[in-house]
């Protein structure tokens, strides 16, 4: 709720990434990450690969949208996760492709979480509700051993930036994919700004 495509500024209000403890997710996570590659990412196919149906698509695939045309940053730092409406680390289809690309091309992932302070209908409520979901995935990424780095805005314009920043430094953006509210219009902004990939996977939608 609330991320500007050039948001940014500030410092990161925290960051986890605290090894993931044996066996279960965690470990499955720690394996996904630090794969080495032995393929491009799925979705960087040439434009018009899954146009129709086809049988080889799997239901991951069709819940995929690349916003640029970008190629892949070989040297950058890590594979970065925007996490815009789908807040949670679970049962999260975004996420899911952004672990898988890291480990396809042998990058860590960073996952970003921000809020800024003048969303529409921004509310005391809603800001609760948020901060609250951010407190509990910090300590869900921790478990995991994931890096979650949150932002947020305690000024106006003083996020203005940052994701930009942060996108530069990655080797592709993965975002949220949702039809509404001011998602789809900043994941736009941020591929047209970026100089890498923008992948917005659908979480939403029965495949």
């Amino acid at each position: 709720m609330g991320d500007e495509p050039e948001d940014g500024g500030g410092s990161l209000a925290s960051e986890h990434g605290a090894g993931p403890h044996d066996g279960g997710r965690a470990a499955i996570l720690q394996r996904r990450v630090r794969r080495r590659p032995r393929h491009a990412p799925h979705g960087l196919e040439p434009p018009g690969r899954l146009r129709g149906y086809d049988p080889r698509v799997g239901y991951g695939q069709a819940r995929l949208r690349r916003l640029n045309d970008a190629r892949i940053a070989g040297g950058g730092d890590y594979v970065l996760y925007w996490m815009q409406i789908y807040r949670r680390l679970e049962r999260n289809h975004a996420l899911d492709y952004a672990l898988r690309c890291a480990g396809e091309i042998g990058k860590p992932l960073v996952v970003y979480e921000g809020l800024r302070i003048d969303y529409p209908w921004a509310s005391r409520r809603h800001h609760r509700f948020v901060l609250e979901g951010m407190q509990a995935n910090a300590a869900r990424a921790a478990e995991l051993g994931l890096s979650y780095w949150p932002f947020v805005e305690t000024e106006k314009g003083k996020g203005h930036g940052l994701l930009r920043r942060l996108s530069k430094r990655a080797s592709l953006v993965v975002t949220d994919d949702f039809p509404c509210f001011i998602v789809p219009a900043q994941a736009q902004a941020l591929a047209r700004k970026v100089e890498v990939p923008v992948f917005a996977v659908d979480s939403n939608s029965v495949v």
